[in-house]
């Protein structure tokens, strides 16, 4: 059911704060015939002091002025014709009431128009008399002066103003994205040893421990209780027929065996057989190494893709290890020979694996010549015809020594692709705290470019952690790009004794019933 009238002592910032009258949806108030809004003379005095402001406040004060001017010598005016009805009156004939002259402080302009609102609705014991504001301190006030106040609805409100400092910032915030627009645009993301996305990196590593003295000798004893010094005996001229051969039966060839000469076994007793027994032990004290260079290396990619519209100008790609590890770009591929061989060299007492011990010297059979001197003379005749026709064949160019030797011409460096990545200054061979690539352009709108690199742990922690950070600069880029993943890996130490001890036990297998002296059977031992 419909009731007559609502009067409604509104605030100021129903004219500072709100969209217009006309604008506001007025449908809540259907039950009622009539709202009447009501001006008082608190609200009159706080647009007048508002008028000489500048900025969207002073506007809307004037405005709300020269609304009320309109007004002057009417009785109201007409907001919103129906449904309820809304008219805006200016009445600036209202007191506030003297009884709460001891609970308010008539020198505020919230507490004037309260005490205004409690005179009128005192005066109108039977009207529906009620404060329209948006501010809390009035609504609690009224509370406690047991007044029926209404809070203006947050739809109602203009957005917020903007300062000028604001519009400045609107305008270098356009004008940076204007700029933006025409710079590359980077994604940096970082993926695993698994190649899957990661926002932490999180891995295992396994340090591999030197055998200790105490571990070498004994396996060292091992080896000598199975291959022990060969000793030497005295031995028996011994004499044989030579294979059937043409060239034997021509030279009426045997064979006679010559035992081993005392420089011989001197060479394999002071030389050989210490020297192998040393490379032994060399390679058991550098076992841990080897499983080192056996265990995976743990790696980690940063993909980097210019999304932007313009590639990249100088750019320079740093990749760092922040905390206790440290970072290498994996081992190139284009290895010169020289390096190849010196590391072959440098490897092999590391190669895994034990050398077979040297093998004694048992002395030799060789082919003596028999026959006549007028038979060898024949066979000789023989071979020399045979070879003959070689000789053609050696003297069918005789100018061959007198040419010039002609060198292949080496071909010039090729010069950098500007697409292309290269480190700088250089692909660093040893771990350390960063490194870096640059590219003259980089292209957009291509693949992800893999920047690929090895994390390096200490031996003595249980843990590493830190960052690893990718930063992307260029010299068309206003802003470095970043990515930051929280690295932790867990570190294990093991023995390397148990491997080393299969190494030994696998050459006592293996040759222990296969290395046997070469005697003659003429032998005898002395």
């Amino acid at each position: 059911m419909t009731t007559s009238t609502l009067y409604y002592f509104v605030d100021t910032n129903l004219f500072i704060q709100c969209h217009s009258l006309q604008q506001l949806d007025w449908s809540p108030w259907h039950a009622f015939v009539e709202v009447r809004l009501i001006v008082s003379n608190p609200v009159l005095h706080e647009i007048d002091r508002l008028k000489t402001r500048g900025g969207r406040a002073g506007n809307r004060a004037r405005a709300a002025s020269a609304m009320f001017r309109e007004i002057l010598g009417q009785t109201h005016k007409l907001i919103h014709a129906q449904s309820p009805r809304v008219v805006l009156s200016v009445e600036p004939r209202h007191t506030p009431s003297p009884d709460l002259a001891g609970r308010l402080d008539y020198q505020q302009r919230d507490h004037q128009l309260l005490g205004t609102v409690h005179a009128f609705a005192q005066s109108s014991p039977t009207s529906d008399v009620r404060l329209l504001t948006h501010d809390t301190t009035p609504l609690y006030t009224a509370q406690g002066l047991e007044l029926t106040a209404d809070q203006i609805s947050d739809e109602w409100l203009l957005p917020p103003e903007t300062t000028e400092t604001e519009r400045k910032m609107a305008a270098l915030e356009a004008e940076n994205t204007r700029l933006k627009a025409a710079e590359p645009s980077f994604s940096i993301r970082c993926a695993d040893p698994s190649d899957a996305i990661v926002e932490r990196y999180h891995a295992s590593y396994t340090w591999y421990e030197p055998l200790t003295e105490t571990e070498v000798d004994s396996l060292m004893q091992r080896l000598k209780a199975r291959f022990p010094l060969a000793t030497f005996g005295l031995w028996e001229p011994a004499k044989r027929p030579t294979p059937p051969t043409v060239v034997n039966r021509l030279f009426s060839a045997r064979q006679v065996f010559t035992p081993a000469t005392d420089e011989e076994i001197e060479k394999y007793r002071d030389e050989d057989y210490p020297r192998w027994l040393d490379r032994c032990q060399q390679t058991l004290r550098a076992h841990h190494r080897t499983l080192q260079a056996e265990t995976p290396v743990l790696e980690f990619a940063f993909l980097a893709e210019n999304g932007g519209t313009r590639p990249a100008v100088d750019a320079l790609v740093t990749i760092e290890a922040r905390g206790r590890f440290e970072i290498r770009p994996p081992p190139s591929d284009d290895i010169d020979e020289d390096q190849e061989g010196e590391d072959d060299a440098s490897g092999s007492l590391e190669s895994g694996t034990l050398r077979p011990p040297p093998v004694a010297p048992r002395g030799r059979w060789a082919n003596t010549v028999g026959g006549q001197p007028g038979d060898m003379l024949r066979a000789l005749n023989l071979v020399g015809r045979s070879l003959q026709d070689l000789s053609g064949a050696v003297n069918s160019d005789p100018d061959i020594l007198s040419r010039p030797l002609i060198l292949p011409m080496r071909n010039p460096p090729n010069p950098r692709d500007p697409n292309a990545f290269y480190y700088k200054p250089g692909r660093p061979a040893e771990p350390q705290a960063s490194f870096a690539l640059e590219c003259a352009q980089w292209r957009h709108d291509n693949e992800s470019e893999p920047f690929v690199g090895e994390i390096h742990v200490p031996t003595d922690r249980d843990t590493a952690e830190g960052l690893l950070v990718c930063r992307i600069q260029a010299a068309n880029l206003s802003k470095s790009v970043s990515c930051r993943i929280p690295v932790r890996i867990s570190i294990a130490r093991v023995s390397a004794f148990e491997s080393a001890r299969t190494l030994v036990e696998a050459l006592r297998d293996t040759l222990g019933s296969r290395i046997a002296s070469s005697r003659p059977r003429t032998d005898r031992t002395g």
